[in-house]
């Protein structure tokens, strides 16, 4: 905004104090013309609020495959490992993960985008 307003109403320079402010004074309008339009238009919460409407209910259990070991995460952020604690995230705080072997006592963890505990098993694709 202010760099429109400097090219609109400094460059070139007006003749006189009078013509400089008259030139500020149509920005400033024409700006507030330009936002009162705006604001009749829908705003994005309105687009927000349909799409959550028609997306609402409880989300399906996310298929796991066999080769994941399923973990719950604890309050404080872990989960409990071959009898060990181990820390995962607080972000994951109530959420199932997932935790795959991609090499020899290398895992990877994977977070479902599911609210309720993955349940149902997907057949093992080798």
């Amino acid at each position: 905004m202010h760099r429109t307003l400097k090219a609109e109403t400094t460059r070139p320079a007006a003749g006189s104090l009078a013509a400089q402010q008259r030139r500020f004074t149509s920005f400033a309008r024409s700006s507030t013309r330009a936002a009162a339009r705006g604001a009749r238009t829908r705003d994005p919460g309105h687009v927000l609020r349909a799409v959550a409407a028609a997306h609402a209910g409880p989300l399906a259990a996310a298929r796991v495959p066999d080769r994941f070991e399923v973990r719950y995460v604890s309050a404080n952020g872990g989960i409990r490992w071959n009898s060990r604690w181990v820390n995962v995230s607080t972000v994951c705080i109530g959420e199932y993960v997932g935790l795959e072997e991609i090499d020899d006592g290398i895992w990877n963890v994977v977070l479902w985008a599911a609210a309720a505990r993955p349940t149902e098993r997907a057949p093992h694709a080798d």
